[in-house]
Formats: C-alpha cells, sequence, structure tokens
C-alpha cells in the first residue's frame, strides 16, 4: 500500500518489489489503481509477473492492458454515470419523487486483452482464442502473427 501524493522512490521500490516476490508464489495477480503502480513501476511488474507465466488483471483498463497487462473490463470512463445522476437530480428538482424513479444504471464495460501477453504466460489456446474473438480492444497482435 502506497500513500496517495507524490511516489518517493522508496515506494515504487517497495511495490516492484513485492511485484518480484509474490510472483513464484500465485496463480494470478489483480494490479489495482494506486499511486505505486504508475509508468516507471508498470514495466517491472508485468515482466516479474510475465517471466513467472502469472496471469495479470488490471482495474484501470485498457491502457495498462497496452503496457502488457494480460486483461481488463474496466468501465473506460465515468460519463455515463454523471449523466445518470444529473438526469435523476434534475428530475428531482423539478418534482419527481426519488423512490418513484429508477435508481439501477449499470456502466457500459470494455474488454481489453494483450495477445502477446497472452501467448507469452502460454494461455491455453481455446481461452487464447475465445478472449481475442470476444475482446472489444485487443493489443499486440502484431507481435503475435495475428
Amino acid at each position: 500500500h502506497t500513500l496517495p501524493g507524490a511516489v518517493s522512490s522508496e515506494s515504487q521500490a517497495a511495490v516492484i518489489k513485492c511485484a518480484q516476490e509474490l510472483a513464484p508464489k500465485i496463480d494470478a495477480f489483480y494490479l489495482t489503481q494506486q499511486a505505486g503502480v504508475n509508468k516507471e513501476t508498470l514495466p517491472q511488474i508485468v515482466a516479474a509477473m510475465t517471466d513467472s507465466k502469472i496471469p495479470t488483471f488490471s482495474q484501470a483498463g485498457p491502457d495498462e492492458v497496452r503496457l502488457g497487462i494480460l486483461l481488463s473490463v474496466a468501465t473506460p470512463d465515468f460519463r455515463g454515470l454523471g449523466r445518470f445522476h444529473a438526469d435523476i437530480i434534475a428530475k428531482i428538482i423539478n418534482g419527481a419523487k426519488p423512490r418513484d424513479l429508477n435508481q439501477i444504471f449499470e456502466l457500459p464495460v470494455k474488454s481489453a486483452f494483450n495477445a502477446a501477453t497472452g501467448k507469452k504466460i502460454g494461455l491455453k489456446p481455446e481461452i487464447y482464442d475465445l478472449l481475442l474473438r470476444s475482446s472489444v480492444e485487443v493489443y499486440g497482435e502484431k507481435e503475435v502473427g495475428r
């Protein structure tokens, strides 16, 4: 865990060390959004996991998949959620009762797959093909000759 704000070189080193120590001991790795995961540390996190053939999943989304994380199913942005809440607030201001309004909103998700990482970690062919066909965004295809 790193604190928000400026990230020290010590905390970046700790994040990298953690990934390197965990990689040989785990079956999968879920990379959450936090200050210690950034453009300086991500390549080393990816390398540690890929070298150990660990499937990686990103909370942050397609940008991290583009940089080597295997897979992400994430919300690309929150504009739809903002619009939903703005519409609800406007209806309430104009006299609607909150209990009469639909309060369910499902954010669209975007799946992203890094085909090169899939090959590097040795995904089973049927899983690889399924992810290749079903993902909205696919990265690293040129490296694997699709």
